[in-house]
């Protein structure tokens, strides 16, 4: 665990994990992403596998912010602006008029 147990100190934690592991994904090459693999009963390719638990943990992603907005707590800023954290230079979307800007 980071010394800091904040959306900051995890964040670079999860970095310094994650760093190490991307030359070894780059070596690997195409194939390895291409080549299957169990998921859970079934044989899926490893590609498939990712983008199956990225778009998982964004589902969960989307129920936690209804339950923070229910509780009335803010919302933070995990991969860019939220209508609760912001900064300087960032846009969120939080109106029609922001929605429409290109």
């Amino acid at each position: 665990m980071p010394a800091e147990l904040n959306v900051a100190g995890l964040g670079r934690r999860m970095l310094e994990l994650a760093h190490p592991r991307l030359t070894s994904l780059a070596e690997r090459g195409q194939a390895l992403w291409l080549a299957t693999a169990h998921f859970f009963d079934a044989q899926r390719q490893r590609i498939w596998i990712f983008w199956r638990r990225v778009l998982h943990t964004a589902h969960h992603r989307t129920h936690l912010t209804v339950y923070l907005r229910l509780l009335e707590k803010p919302v933070p800023a995990t991969d860019g602006p939220t209508a609760d954290v912001t900064w300087a230079g960032a846009d969120p979307t939080t109106s029609v008029e922001a929605a429409r800007r290109k």
